[in-house]
């Protein structure tokens, strides 16, 4: 269901709002009668939608990782390419994923990152060759290779490490390469 045009406005004045408020501040001293000052929305309003400041970064982020991800891939190439996206995206939007990372709400982002390696195992679980690794087994590689990834992700981010979106995505799939059997046997 689409919300209507109030409500899309409404909420990404208080987001904008808390973003600006967090690039000097800690999320837990962020107040709500001065998140709705600084968005222009009446306290009211606030509640009608978020609850807490940390309601808006968890959709901030649901909203990053929605644009970021597509799992639209079958093979390496498709992966590459999917990696490559999501690190020119992350790097375009640097200084939303610093404040994610700084508040410590990116927890969806490193889900995405061990749901996209166990689509990606999935994927090639397919071919005869890694049809013997049971399901725990690819989770626990999906957790170590998507986490991986995913800290990975971070700390060139947060300590700017001149590295552009491409270079980490082959870096990442570098370290994504095909198992084989014996790997696991």
């Amino acid at each position: 269901m689409k919300e209507n045009l109030r409500v899309v406005i409404t909420k990404k004045m208080l987001k904008e709002g808390l973003l600006r408020i967090l690039e000097t501040k800690d999320i837990n001293a962020v107040k709500i009668n001065e998140l709705c000052l600084e968005a222009e929305v009446n306290r009211a309003t606030f509640y009608r939608h978020y609850e807490t400041p940390y309601d808006i970064l968890a959709e901030i982020e649901e909203d990053m990782i929605h644009e970021m991800f597509t799992f639209n891939f079958t093979s390496d190439t498709d992966v590459l390419c999917e990696l490559k996206n999501a690190c020119r995206y992350i790097y375009e939007n640097k200084k939303i994923v610093k404040i994610l990372f700084k508040c410590h709400t990116d927890k969806v982002m490193q889900k995405k990152m061990n749901d996209m390696y166990a689509h990606l195992l999935d994927v090639k679980t397919r071919d005869t060759r890694l049809s013997a690794i049971d399901d725990d087994t690819a989770k626990i590689i999906a957790a170590l290779i998507g986490g991986g990834c995913y800290c990975m992700m971070r700390q060139w981010i947060t300590d700017d490490i001149g590295k552009s979106p491409d270079e980490i995505a082959e870096i990442m799939c570098r370290m994504m390469r095909r198992p084989s059997q014996e790997d696991f046997i």
